[in-house]
């Protein structure tokens, strides 16, 4: 009878249904919080001495496998506990390099013409949370690195 509103995004407070001294209102459309969300990720901006790419892209995948290998190798009696947890924690620190230079890896520019669900797995890589304030517009965003976010 109505037509056709096709899909809808809002955030909303539950609380504020149920609380008549809640702040109204106490539900706000995602169109109207989009725009401070594209300012403020348009502050993206990585330092280049973050970046410490490292030349072999699978780099990761075989530190892991390297991992199993040496817990493979102490099940089956080849290495002793002590030469396994050196070597564990070996692996471990590298893994620890490689895994920061993949969270940058992991971060493109944003084309805000690709489907919800792409854009949202990127903005949940750059940000731990946008906060909303009691009359529902963005406040503030927590940046998974701060460091990311230019002035």
């Amino acid at each position: 009878k109505y037509g056709s509103y096709g899909p809808y995004i809002s955030y909303q407070c539950y609380r504020g249904r149920y609380e008549p001294d809640h702040p109204r209102p106490y539900m706000v459309s995602e169109r109207d919080v989009l725009p401070w969300v594209q300012a403020e990720v348009a502050r993206l901006e990585i330092p280049a001495t973050s970046v410490s790419m490292t030349e072999d892209p699978l780099a990761r995948d075989r530190l892991v496998a390297r991992r199993q290998r040496v817990i493979d190798n102490y099940e089956d009696g080849l290495i002793d506990k002590t030469e396994r947890d050196r070597k564990l924690v070996e692996i471990g620190d590298e893994l620890e390099r490689t895994g920061s230079a993949e969270r940058v890896m992991a971060v493109p520019a944003i084309d805000w013409s690709w489907d919800p669900d792409t854009i949202n797995q990127v903005l949940r890589s750059v940000f731990d949370a946008i906060v909303l304030g009691t009359d529902l517009r963005p406040i503030r965003a927590d940046w998974a690195v701060p460091e990311w976010r230019a002035a």
